[in-house]
């Protein structure tokens, strides 16, 4: 038997052995995919609280800052509803701010390329793809 007839028989006992511990081999990937999942969701978890923890915090200090500027100015002589529409123009101003960045980023949300991967994977036309993807995402026609 020379080399050449040898090679088609390596070749399919070397897919054999693959095929048979493929198997293992994703049940191996999928237990530490599970593993740093969990992982992840505990400190998600934790990330959250100290968000929640911070933005109360934050928002004593925003409170007590703009208390002081309104006395400060009260006590400068300024008429008293004056400081307080300063504080609701000045917060108004900075809702519509990041009200604006928000729609502009929202914009971005999505994965566009990876839709018209899936449906050109189930058959769909690529034209077809970019007026079915998600409202707001880059690759959205409306």
């Amino acid at each position: 038997m020379n080399d050449e007839s040898r090679r088609p028989a390596r070749l399919h006992s070397a897919l054999a052995a693959l095929l048979h511990d493929l198997p293992a081999l994703a049940a191996g990937l999928l237990d530490l995919l599970s593993l740093e999942l969990e992982r992840a969701r505990a400190v998600a978890a934790r990330i959250a609280v100290l968000a929640a923890l911070a933005l109360v915090m934050a928002l004593t200090v925003w409170l007590a800052s703009w208390s002081a500027i309104v006395q400060a100015l009260i006590g400068l002589d300024w008429p008293a509803p004056l400081p307080w529409l300063l504080v609701v123009v000045a917060n108004a101003a900075g809702l519509a701010w990041a009200w604006y960045r928000l729609r502009r980023l929202a914009r971005e949300f999505g994965v566009p390329a990876s839709y018209r991967q899936l449906r050109a994977c189930v058959g769909a036309d690529a034209p077809r793809a970019a007026e079915d993807a998600p409202p707001g995402s880059a690759g959205s026609a409306r």
